[in-house]
């Protein structure tokens, strides 16, 4: 069912106001990820200030071109279901945290991220 369009509002400005806060994104496709597995993360991510949100990549995109207009091209190259890792605190312990529960998990990837205002590609993610 489509979100209205006062959702999209309330849903786009959350976004632009969790981006302002972020120290880094980390951007992962979740597909085929249970519901229990995908609860465990999101209190692992939890404890080290960070957080797991799905979002359409259209209104991800929005909400990017009016805080960073560098991340927002780099939206259009990611592939799957886009799920965005918000890290407010140590960014590396979201990056670490992210990379070893995809270690275990084969359903969670890692598609990309947004460190120091460039757009990061899925092998430097990996490598932080």
């Amino acid at each position: 069912m489509p979100y209205s369009r006062e959702k999209k509002k309330k849903i786009i400005g959350s976004l632009i106001e969790n981006l302002e806060r972020q120290r880094g994104l980390i951007f992962v496709d979740y597909k085929g990820l249970k519901t229990k597995d995908l609860e465990e993360l999101k209190s692992k991510l939890k404890e080290i200030q960070a957080k797991f949100a799905v979002v359409k990549k259209t209104l991800f995109r929005i909400a990017s071109e009016k805080s960073h207009k560098e991340l927002s091209e780099g939206i259009n190259a990611l592939e799957g279901q886009l799920a965005v890792v918000f890290a407010f605190g140590d960014e590396t312990a979201a990056v670490k945290s992210v990379y070893g529960f995809s270690k275990k998990n084969e359903n969670l990837k890692i598609s990309g991220g947004f460190f120091e205002n460039i757009f990061r590609e899925k092998e430097e993610i990996i490598t932080i």
